[in-house]
């Protein structure tokens, strides 16, 4: 700092007042220069301070950057260099998680705070870990179930096919067996059609034979005929007694021949006698004769008539009681010489129903008629026998003013006449010892089948 020289000679109080200004100007010097020196001091330390402030500040900026980086690591995996990029980062996460089927049921929207969404989040996942876990003890069951449902299966299958080895060995050895079976009944067949082809070539050559004996024998017959004629005649004009054992008891021919296969056989009448076909026969064995109720062993139908022999098929049968050559044949409608006349009075039960269905004999009248013989409407002495079926019904109640009064009336008065000659018959019948046959006796006498086991009718008492 420069001081101001003096220009001459000074006295004492120069000399002071230059000792006094030096000695201001000095502590003015010394307080400028200590002013000076602790502003200096305080601007060190300012400046040291505001170093120590940018460094922490400096620390703190790269603490936070440090920390940014590590929470952006946690929450997006990757490192980001600012907040906004995190922010973009979760906002994109956010609106990811929103929109999910499952999250937008949970009612999560894109707005809500990470940490509520975290919070749903793991609500969700425990939910869905449940259900997870559910579904996943279910498969495991159901696994469980569908290897045991396999092995259950295998073990079928092998009993299946283990069943179906033992089938097709049955099979085998059933096929085989049928094989054997068809070829023996091959055999048998060819055996049996040789068999009856040479039956019925032999059958040819006996027929030709029985024809050519036929022609012969026609012309013996035709002569013995003339000569049977007067007695034959003569027997006609006898009448059946009241015994069963007349005309219903005599045979009118006899079996000539039968067929091995018993359905058919030959008779002794012929065209000659008057036989058609259509007639029917009761067969009875000769050593027993022809019972009273007209039961034969066999029934029989003629279906191809010769000049003095017809083949009959058989109709029915006893079981046990073959049809042997020289078994007797009857009809009582049939009659080499004459036309035998019935009387048939009543209602008929043909079908065995129960039911008679033949009201006044109609069908036993066309029966008879179809057979040969002759239906009269009275009995006289000229009556040969008397059909007779079930009563006819009597009168019913008559209610008095009824809308069918009148109808009634009618029918009953029609009743009360067919009964009337119902039991007129059954008594001048009688009283001329006209035979008279029951519905089944009749039948059993015409050759007729009917029902097994079915019991013998019963005549009317008046």
């Amino acid at each position: 700092m420069a001081v101001a020289r003096p220009q001459g000679p000074v006295g004492s109080s120069g000399l002071k007042a230059a000792a006094i200004g030096f000695a201001v100007a000095a502590v003015a010097a010394i307080t400028f220069t200590i002013i000076m020196f602790t502003q200096k001091s305080d601007l060190e330390l300012a400046a040291s301070e505001a170093q120590r402030q940018a460094r922490d500040q400096q620390k703190a900026a790269s603490d936070a950057r440090q920390a940014l980086s590590e929470v952006a690591q946690e929450v997006i995996g990757k490192p980001v260099e600012s907040l906004a990029d995190i922010k973009s980062v979760i906002d994109q996460i956010r609106t990811t998680v929103a929109e999910d089927p499952r999250a937008k049921e949970a009612g999560m929207v894109p707005d809500r705070p990470v940490a509520t969404m975290l919070n749903d989040l793991y609500t969700l996942f425990e939910k869905t870990a449940r259900q997870a876990d559910e579904l996943e003890a279910e498969r495991k069951k159901l696994s469980t179930d569908g290897a045991q449902a396999i092995k259950e299966k295998d073990d079928a299958a092998k009993a299946f096919e283990a069943r179906i080895a033992e089938l097709d060995e049955k099979f085998a050895k059933l096929t085989q067996e049928s094989e054997r079976l068809r070829e023996e009944s091959n055999r048998q067949l060819a055996e049996l059609q040789a068999a009856r082809t040479k039956e019925r070539e032999q059958m040819a050559r006996e027929l030709d034979a029985a024809r050519k004996a036929r022609d012969e024998a026609e012309k013996t017959l035709k002569a013995e005929k003339n000569r049977t004629e007067g007695l034959l005649a003569q027997l006609a004009q006898f009448k059946p007694s009241s015994s069963s054992g007349s005309a219903l008891q005599v045979k009118d021919g006899v079996v000539v021949r039968t067929v091995p296969a018993g359905e058919v056989v030959y008779i002794d009448l012929g065209r000659s006698e008057g036989v058609r076909v259509g007639m029917t026969f009761s067969v009875y064995s000769p050593v027993r004769g022809i019972p009273a109720d007209g039961k034969g062993k066999a029934t029989i139908e003629v279906a191809n008539v010769f000049e003095t022999t017809a083949e009959c098929r058989v109709t029915s049968r006893t079981a046990g009681e073959p049809i042997l050559v020289d078994d007797i044949i009857a009809n009582p409608v049939f009659d080499r010489s004459r036309q035998f006349s019935f009387a048939v009075v009543g209602d008929f039960d043909l079908d065995f129903d129960g039911q008679s269905e033949d009201v006044g004999g109609k069908e036993v009248t066309r029966l008879v008629e179809r057979l040969g013989g002759k239906v009269v409407n009275k009995v006289d002495t000229d009556t040969d026998f008397v059909v007779v079926g079930s009563s006819p019904p009597g009168p019913v109640p008559v209610v008095p003013g009824s809308e069918d009064e009148a109808a009634v009336t009618e029918r009953n008065e029609q009743a009360a006449k067919r009964l009337t000659v119902f039991e007129t018959i059954l008594k001048e019948a009688r009283s001329l010892s006209i035979p008279i046959l029951t519905r089944t006796q009749f039948l059993y006498f015409l050759g007729q089948s009917m029902p097994a086991n079915t019991p013998d009718d019963t005549l009317p008492t008046l």
